[in-house]
């Protein structure tokens, strides 16, 4: 079944639907969890056309999911597995990890808004099931579909001001 050919049939159930996509994509078969996040994130009417802009990757644990300084920006939203986010050092070969990811979470958000390259390297530290939207896709997406658009863009904007808001407080706890 074609990608373009799922989405014509309205009756489609989201495992179906979920199903068929990732299948087409030969990024294996959806994990429950990773169906139950999806199915609970998305209502019925949004899912089947916010599912043709997603891609489902999977990962072992080691992978890199991305480089710091790549140019395809997406968005990511863990689905199983831990994610670590690091950044290079003044030091040669030398990262800082700037955070580790389950769940549930969105990573990748600070080139996904600014449309510049990756400021950190993505890697998997467990098997991992990671669903991008690429920032091209979203463009797409929000012009189809205006009020998801403008949920993510919600969405993003809350994230980025809490992950501020706890920088703040972690820069003011080492003083």
């Amino acid at each position: 079944m074609k990608k373009e050919e799922l989405f014509d049939k309205p009756t489609l159930s989201f495992r179906n639907a979920a199903g068929s996509l990732i299948t087409s994509r030969d990024e294996g078969v959806l994990s429950e969890d990773a169906r139950l996040i999806l199915e609970d994130l998305l209502s019925e009417p949004q899912m089947e056309l916010v599912l043709k802009y997603l891609t489902l990757k999977r990962y072992a644990a080691g992978d890199v999911i991305w480089e710091e300084g790549e140019e395809d920006v997406s968005l990511a939203l863990i689905l199983s597995g831990r994610v670590s986010l690091m950044k290079e050092t003044e030091i040669a070969g030398k990262q800082v990890v700037v955070g580790v990811f389950s769940p549930v979470t969105l990573v990748g958000e600070i080139e996904f808004v600014d449309d510049r390259p990756r400021p950190m390297t993505a890697r998997a530290m467990t098997d991992a099931e990671v669903v991008l939207l690429p920032r091209k896709n979203f463009s797409a997406l929000a012009n189809e579909a205006p009020k998801v658009g403008e949920r993510v863009t919600r969405g993003l904007l809350q994230l980025l001001a809490t992950r501020l808001r706890t920088s703040y407080e972690r820069i003011a706890a080492i003083f």
